[in-house]
């Protein structure tokens, strides 16, 4: 398991939460707080218990009025709090500094369209400092909608101290058609890795678009159904898609078939987040899948159900800080990683890894011409020996590559200095050296049969392939 499910003492029970299910939360790393909301408009501010964060304090409370939010960001970062942004589909904006765990209402101000969802948009050179900062809206009529920060933001303050309804307008870029004039976007995206707004919607698409000319770049990007949700995956650089489906869509963009499906869940996929390099998704069922972004595969299953069992989870997130998941109903539990320690590995970086179907063994070396040998039902090491290669100093020679002979009962190994050895690997003696190769790494080995005979065969910087007949001592 990667991670842990809540003990009992972190069930948080007598915690007070949401009035409702939580809609949204934000992990703020400078402040170390977590923000959250619900549908009826309350904002709650949340704090980990201690160094560890094995738990979450009461949460402070600020309700906002508004109706029903559909949407929060983290605007900007002042010199003393932290600014965010949170809208509402009465087509209200308002700005909340955050300063420790109190929240003030810092502006409000109307805009024309309807926001169902709504991302931060930061422009920067090619020296990566900022020119601009923008707020983007997503609304029920397939637009996209661009707004400079500081002119909403002043705007809003000023409606606060004057206590008038002065809309947004004079803040207002550009507004430009994504989707179908008829579909609701379910969210934007700014992705400075490629320096694009991502969008999804009800339409069932998925839309690239220049922020700084307001034109659709790439669509048909096509789901069956709605979209609900899509991450931008930098350690890939892949971008991850869910909708009314049970499958997850990877997309190399600008390609406009998807480049695998991972199937994992048994009901839609809600929600996908991204952090430590591993890709995290929801589904309806509210069961929590943890995928291997290296093998595109799952490697954990976590069952949010028995630990929300009084109200389901309505949002997940990921805090870097402590290595810990979370999830959000009424109230927070964190999923720590489970920290595990191999015993007795390699002090070396490992250099090759090599698997015997036979004994169920994994045998490994490393940079400083150690091999060990690991039992691969229990992860547990089973027999090491040291200075397989040397050099005429009697110095430790990096193993490049190994292999087995036919019948998986004697190791063959290749060394940076050309070296060749056969091994029993589960004495550690040394069976004979094969000669001939020559100088120069060693960068594969292999075993071969062509009737009568079984061929050990190797290649590598010398740029020659090499032939052992096995049994025999001489050269190759």
């Amino acid at each position: 398991q990667v991670f842990d499910y809540p003990s009992v003492s972190d069930a948080s029970s007598q915690v007070n939460g949401h009035k409702d299910t939580a809609a949204g939360v934000l992990v703020l790393a400078d402040a170390d707080r977590y923000m959250s909301f619900s549908r009826k408009g309350d904002l709650l501010v949340w704090k980990p218990d201690g160094l560890e964060g094995l738990k979450v304090q009461h949460p402070r409370e600020f309700p906002t009025d508004l109706p029903f939010i559909t949407g929060m960001v983290h605007a900007k970062r002042l010199s003393h709090s932290d600014r965010l942004a949170l809208c509402s589909a009465d087509k209200q904006l308002i700005f909340v500094d955050l300063m420790r765990d109190s929240c003030k209402l810092s502006g409000t101000v109307k805009l024309d369209i309807s926001p169902l969802c709504m991302c931060t948009v930061v422009l920067r050179d090619d020296a990566g400092s900022e020119l601009e900062r923008m707020l983007a809206f997503g609304d029920d009529a397939g637009q996209i909608h661009l707004y400079k920060l500081d002119t909403i933001g002043v705007a809003a303050e000023r409606n606060l101290m004057a206590a008038n309804s002065r809309k947004a307008t004079e803040g207002l870029v550009r507004s430009w058609l994504t989707h179908d004039k008829h579909a609701w976007l379910s969210k934007v995206e700014y992705v400075e890795d490629l320096r694009t707004m991502i969008s999804c919607a009800s339409d069932g698409q998925i839309v690239l678009s220049d922020v700084e000319k307001g034109i659709v770049k790439v669509d048909g990007l096509k789901h069956r159904g709605e979209v609900h949700d899509f991450v931008w995956l930098p350690r890939v650089q892949l971008l991850a898609s869910c909708g009314v489906e049970r499958h997850i869509n990877l997309w190399q963009l600008p390609i406009k078939t998807p480049v695998y499906q991972l199937d994992a869940h048994q009901a839609s996929v809600q929600q996908l987040i991204y952090g430590a390099g591993q890709m995290f998704s929801i589904d309806t069922s509210k069961t929590i899948v943890v995928w291997d972004l290296r093998e595109m595969a799952p490697i954990q299953r976590l069952e949010a159900l028995k630990m929300h069992q009084e109200y389901p989870v309505g949002c997940i997130a990921y805090d870097e800080r402590r290595s810990a998941l979370l999830t959000l109903s009424r109230k927070m539990l964190l999923w720590h990683m489970n920290q595990r320690k191999v015993p007795n590995g390699h002090i070396s970086p490992v250099t090759a890894c090599v698997y015997n179907p036979t004994f169920e063994l994994i045998v490994s070396a490393d940079d400083s011409s150690v091999v060990r040998v690991w039992d691969l039902n229990t992860g547990k090491a089973v027999f090491r020996f040291t200075n397989a290669h040397t050099n005429k100093k009697m110095e430790a020679v990096k193993i490049s590559t190994m292999c087995f002979d036919q019948t998986n009962r004697r190791l063959i190994s290749g060394a940076h200095d050309g070296s060749v050895k056969v091994w029993n690997f589960s004495t550690g003696q040394c069976l004979r050296e094969l000669t001939g190769f020559g100088g120069g790494e060693v960068t594969a080995l292999c075993q071969l049969h062509v009737t009568p005979y079984d061929y050990y065969v190797g290649c590598g910087w010398n740029r020659k392939v090499t032939f052992w007949v096995d049994g025999q001592e001489q050269g190759g």
